[in-house]
């Protein structure tokens, strides 16, 4: 329950955890006043999960995500479909929700202000966790002829701007390739996965970045036919990938998996489940704390969660820990002395 809307966001908490913060919530735009309490930290009694467009993967994660936490604290934790990754972001920004998951890419630029988010500024936020991500393709209909990203030279590619992170994976294929971005290939902007499936579908573009997992993906295999286009995949190929997105790596499937006809290289990428600043650290402790320690019913709910696990939870970040993630991982002896230095240099960025 919302009580009030003004200066900050004041929820009505339920005790969790070992502080008590008063006149200014968890999750707050105001400022927080922090008193020791003898058996609670606050949790607001709602949680917005802010994700993308209904019926995508992203949606499906946070729905998983917003139910187990629901069960285990007790308190209402609703996923909020949006229209890409800036507007997940923006609201973040603004305050009017806790959290979000996003790749690694989006997540960087996201935090340090850069590509579509240079409009609308460096964006508050903290890493709670790192867990696996997904495989994306340059997608292309089967009776294209095509059968490798270096035979879209001169065609016609689909462009993501609310998604830096697709943009960030096109760019990284087409440079791994051999081909200019800039040159040659021409793009059309699509706003979600299904705009851009329906372009290919349609001719109007002859490829588009999408997750190998997607509903959508699999839809078009059975209605239209499609392929994932082969990608050179050696060192250099792989140089020429992270000069566009850092955080790509190159993970073979094998054939027989949707569109994919023979062993195929795919680019890779990690995601990160993340919340604002303002979020005290008893109530990002408990959230890690409950979705790391209950990772196997996560895992039955959505099963691109089962192995967020401990683990690989403090690999390379772009983003900064929040400081009761840290607590936890402490606790549990994962977080360490390249951990320790990683933050270091994240938080010289600001922000």
């Amino acid at each position: 329950m919302i009580f009030y809307r003004g200066g900050g966001v004041m929820k009505r908490s339920v005790g969790v955890g070992s502080i008590v913060v008063v006149l200014g919530v968890a999750f707050g735009l105001g400022v927080a006043q922090v008193t020791r309490a003898t058996d609670s930290d606050r949790l607001p009694s709602t949680l917005t999960f802010v994700t993308g467009p209904m019926n995508s993967g992203s949606y499906a994660r946070a729905a998983a995500w917003c139910d187990l936490l629901q069960k285990k604290l007790g308190i209402t934790v609703t996923p909020e479909p949006s229209a890409g990754a800036v507007g997940m972001m923006n609201l973040i920004k603004i305050g009017d929700a806790e959290l979000a998951s996003t790749e690694t890419f989006d997540a960087g630029c996201a935090y340090r202000g850069t590509v579509e988010y240079s409009r609308v500024g460096k964006v508050p936020i903290r890493t709670l966790q790192v867990g696996p991500g997904s495989y994306i393709g340059l997608i292309a209909r089967k009776d294209s002829g095509m059968k490798s990203v270096a035979n879209l030279k001169g065609k016609k590619v689909v462009a993501f701007p609310m998604h830096p992170d697709a943009q960030g994976i096109t760019r990284a294929y087409l440079l791994a390739n051999g081909l200019d971005p800039d040159k040659d290939v021409s793009y059309l902007p699509a706003s979600s996965s299904e705009e851009a499936l329906q372009m290919v579908v349609e001719k109007r573009a002859q490829a588009a970045a999408i997750s190998l997992a997607g509903g959508k993906t699999k839809e078009f295999a059975v209605t239209v036919g499609g392929i994932f286009l082969a990608s050179a995949h050696n060192e250099k190929a792989l140089s020429l990938a992270k000069s566009a997105n850092p955080f790509v790596y190159f993970k073979l499937i094998k054939a027989g998996a949707t569109c994919v006809s023979e062993d195929t290289y795919f680019l890779y990428h990690d995601t990160v489940l993340l919340t604002g600043t303002k979020t005290s650290d008893g109530v990002a402790y408990t959230i890690v704390k409950t979705c790391i320690e209950n990772v196997e019913e996560l895992g039955a709910k959505n099963k691109e969660l089962a192995d967020w696990n401990l683990e690989m939870a403090v690999i390379d970040s772009p983003v900064p820990f929040h400081n009761g993630a840290i607590k936890y991982y402490k606790e549990k002896g994962v977080w360490k002395g390249k951990q320790e230095a990683r933050q270091a240099e994240l938080l010289k960025l600001g922000n």
